[in-house]
């Protein structure tokens, strides 16, 4: 799915208003299982452009295919399937397709504990690494997935602004 159009500024207030009002906000969804999914549908079913993004290539040919991955959410199949008929939303394995062209970046990644009830952010590291090579200027990035106190200042922020051309609340903005 093509998204291209002139980049927004997520630091403009009043140009996120009017893109939210006039349906151009264009949104990328990082982890389209259990908690992304609905929350991709969700974008698009307010109008917005939405675009998936996931690893797993079963799920993504799935949901390309016009077929509902999630039977037990309810209410989610009949969202689905109008917001697939629209073209409103679609599905990728290649983050690098959906990221440059989205304002929007939402991150719902898994961070499961391990043995010793210590998270694993591995996910949300690697999905900031390739940010850092790949987010356009002015975009806004939010961490839906769990986290500690912290974790988004001391190690999101630090991994997509490693390249030095990004720089955040300068030409990226992060959020949780």
């Amino acid at each position: 799915m093509s998204m291209s159009n002139s980049k927004l500024n997520m630091n403009n207030l009043e140009d996120v208003k009017k893109s939210l009002n006039l349906r151009t906000l264009r949104v990328c969804v990082v982890g389209i299982g259990r908690i992304g999914l609905p929350t991709a549908l969700s974008f698009a079913k307010s109008g917005l452009q939405t675009i998936g993004v996931d690893i797993n290539e079963n799920l993504v040919s799935t949901i390309n295919s016009g077929v509902f991955p999630l039977k037990d959410e309810p209410g989610y199949e009949e969202i689905f399937n109008d917001v697939i008929k629209n073209k409103m939303f679609s599905a990728t394995t290649k983050i690098e397709d959906a990221v440059p062209d989205s304002d929007l970046i939402l991150l719902s990644l898994p961070t499961p504990m391990d043995e010793n009830n210590v998270p694993d952010y591995s996910a949300l590291r690697n999905a900031a690494s390739r940010l850092s090579e790949i987010l356009s200027p002015n975009s806004l990035v939010i961490v839906e997935s769990t986290v500690e106190p912290g974790f988004i200042e001391d190690e999101m922020v630090s991994i997509i602004s490693k390249s030095g051309r990004l720089k955040i609340e300068e030409n990226f903005f992060i959020g949780v």
